[in-house]
């Protein structure tokens, strides 16, 4: 009696052993797949939303969260809209749908929009590039369909960019109106298959009251948008006749800031010239001093520019003159010139504490 129970318990410890020997068999084993796809339990399985070998797939969720962190995936977009029936299930270790559904949406690489620079001055045209990186989508021109934005305190506001549709009036001289009318244009569906580009002149629309005569009235007119930064939004259509969904895709952010006033171009100013006569002007006062001083040709030296409240004999009234300030010594040598139709004529220079 105790050999048949201790022979029943015997067999009993080896079907136990055998059996806890295969289900840890079962568990450490991996087939030969990737890990992509491998998978113990129902669990390990996920419902791909981004994945270039084919969307809708169902793929080991390890491995997906880790590859939406690779440079690879941010070269794709999917749009996607779950009908709730999609089910991915571990079958002999492999990550598979056992829905009857097909999919989940349409794979495409992204459309994008670039600015050619990152900083613009203001007034500086913004040359913009949509790509489609090979999708074919229409875009529907004259009515609205490209946006700008501004930050502002956090937020991105809608700029009024575009042009004023119709007549209107823009201006008031003399007390009378000035209008002009611009053609009104339908809007038509076009295709683009690669590239489409535009150009944004920073101008924003404006409404001003000004009083016209007796009058008061309401011009449209334009103005450069402010210094900030910036973004630009396309709307896109997938339908040949820019019906239905409609699409966007943002730029990149841009700065735009205020134009850089060159040293020259003040000093052009503050002397009442145009640059292309500042521009004589200072040359001839470099090239004097070249010839007074050989060796300031190879010295870094500026130059300040006053306008003087004086009268030069043989040049006639009202004829402008300056009184150029070097740097190359202290005290400064001075030059006064004479500037007269355009040209630049030197009178004298001295030391500013004497006659040199």
């Amino acid at each position: 009696m105790n050999k048949k129970i201790l022979i029943i318990i015997l067999i009993g410890v080896l079907a136990a052993g055998g059996f806890i020997s295969f289900l840890v068999w079962k568990h450490y084993s991996k087939p030969n797949l990737p890990l992509k796809h491998y998978c113990q339990t129902d669990s390990d399985c996920v419902l791909s939303g981004s994945d270039p070998e084919g969307f809708g797939i169902c793929v080991n969720k390890e491995w997906y969260e880790e590859w939406k962190k690779s440079p690879e995936s941010k070269k794709y977009k999917w749009t996607c809209e779950y009908t709730g029936k999609e089910r991915c299930a571990c079958v002999n270790n492999k990550c598979q749908r056992i829905d009857s559904e097909r999919g989940c949406g349409v794979k495409e690489t992204q459309v994008i929009i670039t600015t050619n620079k990152t900083e613009y001055e203001r007034g500086e045209e913004v040359k913009i590039t949509l790509n489609t990186n090979g999708n074919t989508l229409y875009f529907e021109h004259y009515n609205n369909r490209v946006s700008y934005y501004r930050l502002v305190d956090g937020n991105w506001e809608l700029i009024p960019a575009g042009d004023w549709a119709g007549c209107h009036k823009v201006s008031c001289r003399d007390g009378v109106i000035e209008s002009i009318c611009r053609e009104v244009h339908s809007p038509y569906c076009k295709k683009v298959n690669n590239i489409l580009e535009k150009i944004w002149d920073q101008k924003m629309k404006v409404k001003k009251r000004v009083r016209c005569g007796k009058d008061i009235v309401e011009l449209h007119t334009y103005q450069n948008v402010p210094p900030g930064t910036y973004k630009v939004k396309i709307d896109y259509f997938k339908d040949s006749k820019c019906q239905g969904k409609v699409y966007s895709v943002y730029s990149n952010e841009f700065i735009i800031k205020e134009k850089e006033i060159s040293y020259k171009t003040r000093q052009a100013y503050a002397l009442g010239l145009t640059l292309e006569e500042f521009e004589v002007l200072d040359s001839s006062i470099h090239q004097y001093l070249y010839a007074q001083y050989p060796f300031l040709r190879k010295t870094q030296f500026e130059v300040r520019y006053e306008k003087v409240n004086t009268e030069i004999e043989n040049f006639p009234q009202g004829t402008l003159v300056i009184d150029a300030y070097t740097t190359f010594r202290t005290p400064p040598v001075v030059v006064r010139a004479a500037f007269y139709e355009g040209q630049a004529y030197i009178i004298s220079h001295w030391v500013e504490e004497g006659l040199e």
